[in-house]
């Protein structure tokens, strides 16, 4: 027995087009034809509508035409005739015998409208027995038809969307979710379900024996609706304990329309007592694989869906699925573990008949490896605030961490970590050495060795040098600073901090020299040097001088400046001219000489004076030239002439010789 609800077929979606209302659902194709719906008001003998008249329109046609009148049924026995007779209208078996069709007619004489009978009304059979639904039986696959429903004295018509005659699939397909063996009620019970737009309102069960015929089976079938899909239990009271099945299912929408044949399923029917799991389970660890090769024995695997494998390092909890297994293997040898390590398995199995899957008890194994990790590369030394971090890449798996390893300046590698644990979910490692002895004033080597999880050591990696930011020496400032002078230029000594510092750099020599014309501003300047002396020229020297020595050290500091050390010098004055010569001509006296040729001087100061009265300044060339012509003289006078050489820092020569001149 088939046991399934009638769909309700609903007439929704008009619109209006060139006047004319259309209903989207007024037909729709079906198992032997066209099914064609009229409306919701129902036509009666002696009322305003007794009756619809429908055409058709094909898509090679310009005009409808009449096919066929469907008039007011007149009695029950009438209406329980068309209804009953409606059943036949579909390829499978179904009954109207839960439909209460006497106390149907009877609310269909004292309302107008399908709306006023309930849910009910938009059924195939009551709308067969009111007949208000034709099936059009003469059309052909794959054309397009349109149909116009009329009303027979009164106003209503509307029109169809064309509808295309097609024998294909459309439907929803069926997908298996489980099955089961109830052993209390001794009956299989099977879910399909279904999603989309067409889904199947009616089931049909196939059903092989011990792989032969497939046979269509008495089954009883409920629809259970789960959110925006449809869920079918098939129930078969038929399967034998201890049988094993295959089933097929095929589904049919509200007009007969077929659906394909959904996937054969294997299923037996044992309870869950009865399933069987892998026996004489057998772990040992394999060099080759460097793994764990598990074996069993399966008896009756035909009865299992799938068969799975599970892992964890914890006897409780902890267990993850680590192969899916074929049910004719044997054996399985699990790779992804680590050496030393103990691990525990368990079988899962899952039956074509249950949905509740079994497990085996739980039983452990583990493997050694003897071959030494492979040796780390690839490092690099930074610098840090805290100290230095070593960055490397490592991949190989079975690996349970790093030592690292550090000297200092040839001296042999010492072990300055705790373990460093390996992480598999990444190849990129990284540590930072903050020990508080760590001195900014030594290069420190590193090396690193993998650690496997058989508790096997690989070689030392190659090493990186680094010098910490922290602890850094400052070295000592210069002792013993002596400044003497001799022959225009001062030598500077200090005490050579480098023959007991062997991170000295070299120096730095502060020189202040006494602004001119001032007592106490000084400008100063820096002089690097690379040994412990400085030989310093004073030829533009004003008479003091001081110096200052810091030490440098290799690591970038410096020491403290040492103490200022002056000496008073005496200024070395230019070279005056020489060949100094008078003559007169109209515009005044004309002077010129012989210029100073190293050093150039920057100007020349031009002095006169009459005898017995104070020379005075006549005027002043650059120091390229060597002409001049006084014209501030008058005529009947005897004048002197002498000229000064002037250096950039403003210091004159002494006089040159004196030229004499009557004007």
């Amino acid at each position: 027995m088939i046991k399934i609800t009638w769909l309700v077929i609903v007439l929704l979606g008009s619109v209006t087009m060139k006047g004319q209302t259309v209903l989207t659902h007024l037909a729709k194709d079906g198992y032997k034809g066209i099914f064609v719906l009229t409306g919701d008001h129902i036509p009666k003998v002696n009322s305003a509508l007794t009756g619809y008249t429908i055409e058709r329109r094909a898509v090679d046609e310009k005009e409808f035409r009449l096919v066929t009148t469907l008039n007011a049924v007149t009695s029950v026995d009438e209406f329980r005739e068309k209804a009953n007779a409606s059943v036949h209208l579909l390829p499978y078996n179904t009954s109207t015998s839960r439909f209460r069709l006497d106390s149907i007619w009877k609310k269909s004489r004292i309302k107008q409208s399908l709306l006023d009978l309930g849910a009910v009304a938009h059924t195939l059979p009551v709308l067969a027995g009111l007949n208000m639904i034709w099936v059009d039986s003469n059309v052909q696959e794959g054309k397009s038809y349109t149909y116009r429903v009329t009303g027979i004295g009164e106003r209503y018509q509307v029109v169809s969307i064309p509808v295309v005659y097609t024998t294909n699939d459309t439907l929803a397909g069926l997908l298996f979710e489980r099955g089961m063996y109830n052993q209390p009620q001794q009956r299989m019970e099977l879910y399909w379900t279904t999603a989309g737009k067409d889904k199947p309102v009616f089931i049909e069960a196939y059903r092989s024996e011990n792989n032969g015929d497939f046979r269509k089976i008495d089954a009883v079938v409920s629809v259970l609706p789960v959110k925006d899909t449809l869920q079918y239990l098939v129930t078969d009271t038929t399967a034998k304990k201890g049988g094993l099945y295959e089933y097929y299912v095929k589904g049919y929408d509200e007009f007969g329309n077929a659906g394909r044949n959904s996937a054969t399923q294997a299923v037996a029917a044992l309870d869950y007592v009865q399933m069987m799991l892998p026996e004489m389970v057998r772990s040992a660890p394999d060099s080759l694989s460097k793994g764990i090769r598990i074996s069993w024995e399966l008896k009756d695997a035909s009865y299992i869906k799938m068969l799975s494998l599970y892992r964890s390092t914890n006897s409780v909890d902890g267990f993850r699925q680590v192969a899916v297994l074929s049910v004719d293997s044997k054996e399985y040898v699990d790779e992804e573990v680590q050496p030393a390590t103990p691990y525990f398995y368990y079988f899962e199995a899952e039956y074509k008949t249950q949905s509740r899957p079994k497990r085996s008890t739980a039983f452990a194994a583990s493997f050694s490896d003897s071959t030494a990790p492979a040796n780390p590369s690839g490092l690099v030394a930074t610098v840090t605030k805290e100290g230095i971090r070593i960055d490397w890449e490592y991949a190989p798996a079975n690996t349970r961490g790093f030592w690292l390893y550090r000297s200092e300046r040839g001296a042999p590698l010492q072990l300055v970590s705790k373990l460093i644990s390996s992480d598999s979910s990444s190849p990129l490692y990284s540590f930072t050495d903050t020990d508080s002895l760590l001195s900014g004033g030594r290069y420190y080597q590193y090396a690193l060795k993998a650690y496997s999880t058989s508790h096997i050591e690989s070689g030392f990696s190659d090493t990186v040098v680094a010098r910490p930011m922290k602890n850094t020496p400052v070295p000592r400032s210069p002792m013993k600073v002596t400044v003497t002078s001799s022959d225009d230029k001062v030598f500077v000594f200090w005490d050579d901090v480098s023959a007991y510092d062997r991170d000295v750099a070299g120096y730095l020599l502060l020189r202040s020299k006494r602004n001119p014309g001032t007592k106490g501003a000084f400008t100063t300047d820096t002089i690097t040097c690379s040994s412990n002396m400085y030989t310093d020229s004073l030829s533009e020297a004003d008479g003091l001088v001081r110096y200052s020595v810091i030490t440098q050290s290799v690591f970038g500091t410096a020491s403290v400046a040492s103490g200022w050390f002056s000496l008073h010098t005496n200024p070395i004055r230019p070279v005056p001219p020489s060949s100094v010569r008078v003559n007169p001509v109209k515009t005044g006296i004309h002077l010129n000489w012989e210029p100073v040729a190293n050093p150039g001087p920057s100007k020349y100061n031009i002095y006169r004076y009459e005898r017995g009265a104070q020379p005075v300044k006549a005027g002043t060339v650059t120091g390229e030239e060597s002409v001049y012509i006084d014209g501030q003289v008058t005529k009947g006078k005897h004048y002197f002439y002498f000229i000064r050489t002037v250096t950039a820092t403003g210091a004159e020569s002494e006089r040159s010789n004196e030229a004499g001149i009557n004007f």
